[in-house]
């Protein structure tokens, strides 16, 4: 039965992530389609804030790659060594993404300067009208990946950059409107370099999670006291210890812990350690827990182990 519960567990996983790729690709072909739209509109306008759009879109559409390219990884199935599976590549990949994301920033701000000191007359019509188009894709695109992105971290990622692009889209139609009634030319590079600063004020917070799953830190929204505190509630539970809980994915969760249980028979030890489980499964979302039942109670147990 068990067998059979974990099976139905792993197909519907490999369903979710098939359902991610399908729309991951067509986010995929709307952003180069993006892209190649606000380069010869940027071009062909003097916009640097268009320009600076489509390598941003640039850089989503090779986020995305990186992010298909991980979820196919993500799908093999565990071997004799690496028998984790495949899972992290998903935070590899947003890594990766990241990288991209400083590359394309530091890029737009450099460019922002220059432009500043030497400003360019811009077509303000074509940025409006251009931005509309990018904005309605962008904004398609991240309603077809939000149902991935609040349980996949590289989902997370690629819906991030387009945010940021709907946003900055957005705000080249406003730019592009007071530029053509006002010329303000100048205007073009400081947006330019605001879309430059929203990119590296997201790296952070897609750096801090990734970071924390390879580190093997504790998951944002869990409580190690929290977790001890419902598991010693269990009546032949005495005390739990040696808490550890990490990340294989955004998606994956992993527990090891001690319990002290009260003298019985090892039929009852399984039937507390199903208890367990099923308690940190279904109100922690831990998708696998390794239990070590112990009946001698030792001195200076802690919650956590210092000597790990």
């Amino acid at each position: 039965m068990k067998s059979k519960e974990m099976n139905c567990s792993h197909s519907h996983e490999n369903q979710v992530y098939r359902y991610n790729i399908s729309r991951l690709i067509i986010s995929l072909g709307l952003n180069f389609i993006i892209f190649l739209t606000e380069l010869v509109a940027g071009i062909f306008s003097h916009s640097l804030a268009l320009i600076s759009d489509s390598l941003h879109n640039l850089s989503d559409f090779s986020s995305i790659l990186v992010t298909l390219s991980a979820h196919k990884i993500s799908l093999r199935k565990a071997t004799y060594t690496k028998s984790f599976g495949f899972k992290r590549a998903e935070t590899i990949g947003a890594m990766l993404n990241v990288g991209l994301l400083l590359t394309v920033a530091t890029l737009l701000l450099w460019k922002g300067v220059e432009r500043i000191h030497h400003p360019e007359p811009v077509t303000g019509s074509i940025m409006i009208w251009v931005s509309c188009v990018a904005l309605a894709a962008n904004l398609m695109a991240v309603l077809l990946l939000k149902k991935g992105a609040s349980h996949d971290l590289g989902i997370k990622s690629v819906a991030v950059h387009l945010l940021a692009d709907a946003l900055s889209s957005l705000g080249i139609i406003i730019t592009g409107a007071i530029v053509h009634f006002t010329h303000s030319y100048i205007l073009d590079p400081i947006l330019s370099m605001a879309i430059a600063f929203f990119i590296l004020w997201n790296c952070w917070g897609i750096l801090n999670d990734a970071l924390n799953i390879l580190l093997e830190g504790v998951p944002r929204d869990i409580d190690l006291e929290l977790i001890k505190h419902r598991l010693e509630g269990i009546e032949e539970i005495l005390n739990v210890h040696h808490i550890h809980v990490w990340g294989i994915s955004s998606r994956h969760i992993n527990a090891s812990l001690h319990i002290l249980l009260k003298d019985c028979p090892l039929t009852e030890v399984e039937a507390v350690m199903a208890r367990v489980r099923k308690l940190l499964h279904e109100e922690f979302h831990i998708s696998h827990t390794t239990i070590q039942p112990e009946t001698q109670k030792y001195e200076n147990v802690a919650t956590l182990c210092q000597s790990c």
